[in-house]
């Protein structure tokens, strides 16, 4: 009697997980109203796919966009102050001149993002290791960010701001600071 009920918690505990992450692997499409809308309302984005959308200028503050797809999305000047961002893709984004000011990004995928001109003071990379690998940092301010674990290698981090008063820079790997 006991084993039984072990074998069918064991079965639920199993398809409790593949019902849960058959649900993450399935984004839903919105458009570009559709994002104005919830941010002007719930402020949750989580699991949307807003891939390749232009949403520059838009302000995401405070907004919660967890397990999003914003790959090849068009973010330049957006403003992701204290925005939780965590899981969330941003692929080939490109987040000129973006806000992101105390937003929570891990783990966030920024892989061959452009982050020209970035606000990233304050926002907390740790503490699993963030690869920013083919990712355009230039003239990005650090200040106050915490960079441990992060991985620079391969990506474009000439005239960076700050990076001299960023939090546990030493942890930081591929950076070479004067």
């Amino acid at each position: 009697m006991k084993r039984s009920r072990i074998v069918f918690l064991s079965v639920l505990c199993f398809f409790a997980l593949f019902v849960s992450v058959h649900a993450f692997a399935q984004e839903e499409k919105i458009t570009v109203e559709g994002v104005k809308l919830i941010l002007n309302t719930t402020k949750d984005l989580t699991g949307k796919d807003m891939s390749g959308l232009d949403l520059s200028g838009i302000d995401f503050s405070n907004a919660v966009i967890k397990k999003a797809n914003l790959n090849g999305a068009k973010l330049v000047g957006a403003k992701f102050n204290k925005a939780n961002l965590n899981f969330s893709t941003f692929k080939k984004a490109n987040l000129k001149n973006a806000d992101l000011k105390g937003a929570s990004v891990c783990p966030a995928d920024f892989g061959g993002a452009s982050l020209v001109n970035a606000d990233l003071r304050g926002v907390d990379f740790k503490p699993i290791e963030f690869p920013f690998s083919g990712t355009d940092l230039s003239g990005a301010d650090f200040e106050g960010a915490d960079i441990a674990g992060v991985d620079f290698t391969g990506a474009k981090i000439k005239k960076a701001k700050n990076l001299h008063k960023a939090v546990n820079a030493k942890g930081a790997k591929g950076l070479k600071l004067k």
